[in-house]
């Protein structure tokens, strides 16, 4: 009887043991799981917090001597136009008080302008252009056009001794220290150093195919000087050409973009994008945040409009990002806090 009840016993324990086993693996297999996403995540916040890091602090070569964070350098002769993101419009008023919180507080409140009515409580504090711009409606309200008007509507706004005007969109991150070496050391390079001439920087993009129309990027910010806006200003008085925006007309498209608006208008009076990488080929302006570059996560049309193929960091001090970087595209509020 004993004999019996133990051989029922024997296939009873092991299958014991084998749950037991099955209930160990799984456990550790979530383990597993957890730990590598939670890897992943802290992963990206290094590489974005080092990114930036990075960007604050390091030694640029040649003239452009060093990026100091807290150093305003030449950020009172830049004016900054805000245009709203086309991205998730329900976050108009986050982004603003993410902008004024963080890379706009280094800039004078008369230097900083948003496009559009933004209705949220903290609007009356804004410098507001185009305020008929309806900002959840860009691509049926003439967005594009609208904004080339509100660059000219800031030429007469910002400060007298402005030199440069850079437009951005609401989820577009500038670094303010580096813009503004940079821009000095664009005007040092310059023939006649008390004459700017006509300049238009940005990053550069172009349709697929080699096509000529090349323009530079709206989300990754670009960046006129005072010279290329009285020639903006000058060919919208003649009442026709890309510069001429007569919005009730009905001959325009209501949904292209500012980038493409503002580089025919500029196209058409001989100006076109210019070379913005560094020496080591690495560009400045960028259409995504440091986390995705880093990552190498971006979007298909991205890769096949970008005029320079994309860059990884190849051994030789060339990488996706210039150490004077000046901007980045589709940054959030939470990424704004990182930086």
């Amino acid at each position: 009887m004993l004999r019996q009840k133990q051989k029922l016993q024997k296939p009873t324990l092991m299958l014991q043991r084998y749950w037991q086993r099955q209930k160990r693996q799984k456990f550790w297999f979530r383990c597993f799981f957890v730990a590598a996403i939670t890897s992943l995540v802290v992963a990206v916040f290094l590489l974005q917090h080092h990114f930036y890091s990075t960007l604050a602090t390091a030694e640029v070569k040649g003239d452009e001597n060093k990026i100091l964070r807290g150093n305003i350098g030449h950020i009172s002769r830049i004016c900054f136009i805000i245009q709203p993101s086309q991205v998730d419009p329900g976050r108009h008023g986050e982004r603003v008080d993410s902008i004024k919180a963080t890379w706009a507080s280094k800039v004078p409140n008369s230097q900083l302008f948003f496009v559009g009515n933004y209705s949220y409580p903290g609007e009356f504090n804004l410098n507001v252009l185009q305020r008929d711009f309806n900002v959840d409606r860009y691509h049926e309200n003439f967005g594009g056009y609208k904004l080339l008007n509100a660059l000219i509507e800031s030429f007469e706004r910002c400060p007298k001794d402005t030199l440069w005007f850079a437009k951005g969109d609401t989820n577009t991150y500038f670094i303010v220290e580096s813009l503004s070496r940079y821009l000095e050391h664009v005007e040092r390079k310059t023939p006649n150093v008390n004459k700017l001439p006509p300049l238009f920087l940005g990053r550069r993009l172009r349709p697929p195919g080699n096509k000529p129309e090349v323009f530079n990027s709206g989300g990754a910010g670009y960046v006129l000087s005072r010279p290329a806006m009285e020639l903006i200003i000058s060919a919208q008085k003649l009442g026709n050409g890309p510069c001429y925006n007569d919005i009730g007309a009905g001959n325009m498209n209501p949904s292209i973009g500012d980038d493409l608006v503002v580089s025919a208008c500029l196209r058409s009076v001989g100006i076109k994008p210019m070379e913005t990488r560094d020496d080591h080929g690495s560009e400045r302006f960028h259409g995504f945040g440091p986390g995705r570059l880093a990552l190498n996560k971006l979007h298909d049309w991205y890769t096949q409009y970008t005029f320079y193929p994309i860059r990884q960091d190849d051994g030789t001090g060339g990488s996706c990002c210039a150490s004077g970087t000046v901007s980045f595209h589709y940054v959030e509020k939470g990424s704004y806090k990182v930086y």
